[in-house]
């Protein structure tokens, strides 16, 4: 599979020089999140289908998933409407911020 190159960040623009100046992570550069390629998403898609091609009705999620940007999101938008979520296994990933 071909993998596009690394973003190359323009240091002359003076946004992105005063991140770098702040210690800033800057970020992914034109792979914005939601758009193709970026992980987190493509993880709780590809969960989703396999739920649904095992007609999966109870899912455990761990915290390692849980801490996924979208992962629950995308689970719940594509997976099969599942009989019971159950997040037991993440209780120091688990918040308000999180359900809302």
């Amino acid at each position: 599979a071909d993998v596009p190159p690394e973003h190359q960040f323009d240091f002359d623009d003076p946004e992105i020089l005063a991140k770098v100046q702040r210690g800033e992570d800057l970020g992914k550069g034109d792979q914005a999140d939601g758009l193709p390629g970026a992980i987190h998403g493509s993880i709780g898609l590809l969960y989703a289908a396999m739920c649904s091609a095992e007609r999966v009705e109870h899912v455990r999620i761990y915290g390692d998933l849980l801490e996924l940007d979208g992962f629950v999101e995308y689970l719940l938008k594509y997976g099969p409407d599942f009989r019971s979520l159950d997040f037991s296994g993440c209780p120091n990933s688990m918040s308000t911020e999180r359900l809302q």
